[in-house]
């Protein structure tokens, strides 16, 4: 595990930061996390300079509490399987641990989107009380540091069941950040993706279509009967034929006269 950086930034010795970090392996619970389960599943941490050997933390399922600052709403965000180190000053947050349990995070800033939205730079989970509903939490940056404003929510707070929870990790699927199989998957994606890329650029056949038919009969002709159509292409009927090119994205027009009949 990278070096595990302490923030600078306390607002009121409640309020910490719940901040993005992928270089993270698992999502991390410092100081001012409600930890309400051990998975009894102790780990070795690492810190950058490996020198300095290694710590057994627990493995743990917490709860921070986070206002939305749009509605007041309070939600309780409950964190699976993350790793608790009491003495840190705030708690980390690793974007593919969260993506297993269907949490989406965007984290291109606002202020750097093409097209900004509420999505940007925000993580979106489904609302509690609304199955048809989302909940966009908005992220804010401490230096290019992304992260979201909590608390520690209190013991009684937690067993009243008042508010809604959302769980930001799995709580049943065993996390492990070192398997095998998510490389394996990523490379299937890229060879596929790769397959339909080639597929999508591959030379294709020029195809026609009929752009205008006008009769040469001096009888008129009823072309959208069914039973006329045949005969009318049998007998004087001009075809004009396009020929589509995709690949110059240009039209070349030829014109096929063909007279048939007495």
């Amino acid at each position: 595990m990278p070096n595990l950086k302490l923030s600078a930034i306390q607002f009121n010795g409640k309020e910490t930061q719940l901040e993005l970090d992928s270089h993270a392996d698992t999502c991390v619970l410092g100081s001012g996390a409600l930890i309400f389960l051990d998975h009894n599943r102790p780990v070795q941490v690492l810190g950058y300079d490996t020198t300095l050997g290694s710590k057994t933390y627990k493995t743990v399922s917490g709860a921070l509490a986070y206002d939305h600052p749009e509605t007041g709403k309070r939600y309780h965000l409950v964190i699976h399987q993350a790793i608790s180190i009491p003495h840190l000053g705030h708690h980390l947050l690793n974007p593919f641990q969260t993506c297993l349990n269907d949490v989406r995070i965007n984290e291109l800033p606002k202020s750097q989107a093409m097209k900004p939205t509420e999505s940007h730079h925000a993580i979106t989970v489904q609302e509690p009380d609304s199955p048809d509903a989302n909940v966009i939490i908005p992220m804010y940056l401490d230096g290019i540091m992304s992260y979201i404003p909590v608390c520690q929510p209190t013991k009684e707070e937690w067993d009243s069941n008042e508010f809604p929870r959302i769980d930001l990790t799995h709580r049943d699927l065993e996390w492990d950040p070192y398997s095998k199989s998510y490389a394996e998957q990523e490379e299937a994606a890229l060879a596929l993706t790769a397959r339909i890329q080639t597929i999508s650029t591959s030379p294709r056949l020029p195809s026609y279509r009929i752009s205008s038919m006008s009769s040469m009969a001096n009888d008129s002709v009823c072309l959208t009967d069914d039973d006329n159509f045949s005969h009318a292409l049998e007998s004087h009927v001009s075809v004009s034929i396009s020929s589509m090119h995709t690949e110059t994205n240009q039209t070349i027009q030829t014109q096929n006269e063909a007279t048939t009949g007495c």
